[in-house]
């Protein structure tokens, strides 16, 4: 269910931010590209960046609520795709890892500035 401000309802899976924009984009929680960024998530990001994960379980929430709140939140959600998240994805895909985390880590850092300073 949308919430008020029409964006996508509160991630309660571990991918918020990304589990919040592919849901604005209209896809399922079983979508392909859920399920590579959490598969990316539980093997390199678990690996090589067990810290970072806890530190973006903290912000990631509050970020999505921000946004949430917004009016345009749905268009908000498609510009995290189409500005971040497609590039992370692809990146994942052809299994350019540290590629991929280190966009990913910057759109976290560029909406949590963008939402909170």
């Amino acid at each position: 269910m949308d919430n008020d401000a029409g964006g996508p309802p509160n991630s309660s899976g571990s991918c918020f931010i990304t589990t919040a924009t592919l849901t604005a984009l209209g896809k399922d929680d079983n979508c392909i590209e859920l399920n590579m960024f959490r598969k990316f998530r539980d093997t390199y990001l678990k690996e090589n960046s067990a810290d970072e994960i806890q530190k973006y379980y903290r912000i990631a929430p509050a970020i999505c609520d921000v946004i949430n709140q917004e009016q345009n939140a749905k268009e908000i959600y498609k510009n995290i795709w189409e500005r971040h998240l497609s590039a992370c994805y692809h990146m994942i895909k052809i299994g350019e890892f540290d590629e991929a985390y280190l966009l990913y880590k910057k759109m976290v850092s560029d909406l949590f500035d963008d939402k909170f300073i």
